[in-house]
């Protein structure tokens, strides 16, 4: 699988709000602020999370998630509009 084929596959995109689903922010939206191929794995990409919380203290205010591994951290926010 090429890292642009994992990118396509993931279906998230740059700016888009997600929820997380893990520990201390569970629950809480954030906004995928890049998506770029991991340093340690060809089969593997990184998504950098920004919380849009201001009560969270700095190094709670983002997060790198690996995809596919950790995909089920992270969900899309459906639009209801």
């Amino acid at each position: 699988m090429t890292k642009q084929n994992l990118k396509e596959h993931a279906g998230f995109t740059v700016g888009e709000e997600v929820r997380y689903l893990q520990g201390t922010r569970k629950g809480m939206t954030a906004i995928v602020e890049s998506i770029a191929p991991s340093p340690i794995s060809d089969k593997s990409i990184v998504f950098s999370l920004v919380f849009d919380s201001g009560e969270l203290p700095a190094h709670l205010q983002t997060q790198q998630v690996t995809f596919p591994y950790h995909c089920a951290w992270i969900e899309k926010i459906e639009n209801t509009h």
